[in-house]
């Protein structure tokens, strides 16, 4: 699950219509969203060289919640609903308000700088996370000290709470240097605040979606921003741009390639069946293009949530059910086959590799089988038997799957 999260009116309801087929309701005033709004966006993967388009894609969940002000944690806003719905998300997706047009409320301004509104957000949320554990710190202090239990389980009691895997909260306690023996009963508001950060920082990694980037402010604020929290997690993007094109390719104006520059009119391509361009929409058209697909590339949200799934180390898994298909691995065959982005196993000739499934950094051969046949068959389906490569070589159950292992043979047990 990707959440998108950030101020009012910064752009994400925006960004989730954009990269999916969702129809939330966006307005220039603060608190459009009230409830959150889902949506599927799809992300193409390059593993099985050319293989129909549909077969390469794999659907990702996409969220978008109310806005955050400042005080959130405290229940401005709709700070506690937001922050109950930060629980599920995977990674989050902070969309930037880059033009400098709405400021830290997400009121109409001019002028105003983004660049504090990165640090503020991550703020309210460890805030939060500090105020959920300090309520309930001195009887987990005490429960601790009675028990003897280790560091990692008396955390991982108060943090399972927000979707947190033992694994990761062990780490916590590690990269901490916390002992079993800690004395949580002398532990202070700023060392419980200093546990919140850490964990979030863990917990909730995030990438930065830096929007409106066609306004002529937002050169200046885009360089602040990088310059304060460098590039590594920036994406920059333009969803209203995308969702531009995306309605003139829907009415047959322009052939358009999402996530490419590539457009083309009735002017570029007499015989592809579309209609000319209404003064209007060419216009829009060619603002778009100068000011966003020609100085960037591409509109950028596709790249967002790209960029989200990396975060997360996500790779695909192709599994087979025939072991003639897996050890032949005959692509050229495959290429032209019209599959289905998931339902039943793949099988020879027509459907092969249909199934792709995007799996995570320490997931076993075992772990992926079982909810793979449970995906087709459901809890009274046949079990796992074993899995090999498509030289034959076997798997055990317990092998942790790499990016090598593209395809996988599942024989039911």
């Amino acid at each position: 699950m990707i959440a998108a999260v950030g101020k009012p009116s910064a752009g994400k309801s925006s960004l989730l219509n954009a990269v999916t087929d969702a129809k939330a309701k966006v307005g220039a005033y603060p608190f459009t969203t009230i409830e959150p709004n889902r949506g599927m966006a799809w992300i193409k993967v390059d593993a099985l060289l050319e293989l129909d388009p549909r077969l390469r894609s794999v659907p990702v969940s996409v969220l978008d919640v109310a806005g955050l002000v400042p005080g959130a944690a405290e229940g401005a806003g709709l700070g506690n609903k937001f922050l109950d719905d930060l629980r599920t998300a995977q990674v989050l997706v902070h969309v930037v308000d880059a033009s400098g047009t709405t400021d830290e409320k997400g009121q109409a301004a001019r002028g105003y700088d983004p660049v504090g509104d990165v640090e503020w957000l991550f703020d309210e949320i460890i805030s939060w996370v500090a105020g959920n554990l300090a309520a309930k710190w001195p009887a987990t202090a005490r429960r601790h000290a009675r028990t003897g239990a280790r560091m990692a389980d008396t955390l991982q009691a108060q943090l399972s709470g927000y979707g947190t895997k033992p694994a990761l909260t062990a780490e916590l306690v590690d990269t901490l240097g916390l002992r079993d023996s800690e004395d949580l009963e002398a532990w202070d508001d700023e060392r419980i605040r200093d546990l919140a950060a850490a964990f979030v920082a863990a917990r909730f990694p995030t990438i930065l979606a830096l929007n409106k980037i066609d306004h002529p402010d937002a050169d200046v604020n885009i360089m602040g921003i990088v310059s304060k929290y460098g590039d590594d997690r920036v994406v920059l993007c333009s969803a209203l741009a995308e969702l531009a094109l995306r309605k003139m390719a829907k009415a047959k104006y322009i052939e358009y390639v999402p996530g490419t520059d590539e457009v083309l009119t009735a002017a570029d391509a007499p015989d592809a069946g579309l209609k000319p361009l209404p003064s209007k929409h060419a216009s829009t058209l060619e603002s778009i293009q100068d000011l966003v697909l020609f100085r960037h590339g591409s509109t950028g949200v596709h790249e967002v949530i790209a960029a989200a799934v990396a975060e997360l180390g996500l790779f695909p898994v192709f599994p087979v059910a025939s072991a003639q298909s897996c050890r032949g691995f005959d692509l050229a065959r495959s290429a032209g086959a019209a599959g289905s982005s998931g339902g039943a196993s793949s099988t020879d000739g027509p459907g092969l590799f249909s199934d792709v499934f995007m799996v995570k950094p320490g997931t076993t051969v075992r772990t992926f089988a079982i909810n793979f046949l449970r995906s087709l068959y459901g809890d009274d389906g046949p079990g796992f038997g074993h899995a090999e490569r498509p030289d034959g070589t076997p798997l055990s159950g317990g092998h942790v799957l790499t990016p090598d292992d593209t395809v996988l043979r599942i024989v039911t047990g």
